[in-house]
């Protein structure tokens, strides 16, 4: 099966290939990307194979019960950037609402590898996504 993105959609190999055979399609090739790499940069934007790795990890939003898709989201660094890399462990997307709820209220969220993503709610209550 392939994933078609722009329809959300999946198609089977064959409907593909009908597709690539006829007049005027345009066929984007991408480089595979390693979802267990690492991948960093010095600067605070995220290239668009690191942008792309952390979309294709993390589908929807982190959010717990958010289902935004990533593809919409901002890419957030989880430790505040400069103190925090821009790198793959250190990115995550959020829609913009919970991007703007964990920037200027006192929500918080961290990684715990095994657990996922840990949110703390202004109460001390702690939320897994």
């Amino acid at each position: 099966m392939v994933d078609v993105d722009n329809t959300r959609s999946v198609i089977t190999p064959d409907h593909l290939r009908e597709w690539c055979q006829a007049a005027g399609t345009k066929v984007t090739v991408r480089p595979v990307i390693d979802l267990n790499e690492e991948i960093t940069t010095e600067d605070y934007r995220p290239t668009d194979q690191l942008a792309e790795q952390v979309r294709l990890r993390h589908p929807e939003c982190v959010f717990p019960h958010c289902h935004w898709s990533s593809r919409h989201c901002d890419l957030d660094h989880v430790i505040p950037w400069p103190a925090g890399p821009t790198a793959t462990s250190n990115l995550a997307p959020l829609c913009r609402g919970h991007h703007r709820l964990k920037t200027h209220t006192p929500w918080t969220y961290h990684w715990e590898p095994g657990t996922g993503f840990v949110w703390t709610d202004p109460h001390g209550q702690r939320h897994i996504n």
